[in-house]
């Protein structure tokens, strides 16, 4: 989790699966409990719904509503600004 502000959470996910280290996830080591992977994607949850109307591009989730994009290389950063509608993203050029 990344953010949680005015009824809406953003998470940082990985879709590609690639761990952080690789080195540490080959024989002959042995891999920590909780393997990391690198930040890929994001998805912003709406924690307070509203019945009325269905968000464009939005998937309804456990009962909230759900944008995920995969941006596609290592995401360094990512912020948002629901007022606006923005979530902004940082990456290494």
């Amino acid at each position: 989790m990344i953010d949680v502000h005015n009824g809406y959470m953003l998470l940082g996910e990985s879709m590609l699966k690639n761990p952080v280290c690789p080195s540490l996830y080959t024989p002959p080591f042995v891999p920590p409990v909780i393997q990391s992977y690198e930040r890929d994607a994001w998805s912003l949850f709406q924690l307070d719904n509203s019945p009325n109307a269905e968000p464009e591009l939005a998937e309804m989730v456990q009962g909230m509503w759900r944008w995920e994009r995969e941006y596609g290389s290592v995401i360094d950063g990512v912020a948002m600004c629901e007022e606006e509608n923005v979530v902004a993203i940082a990456d290494t050029m």
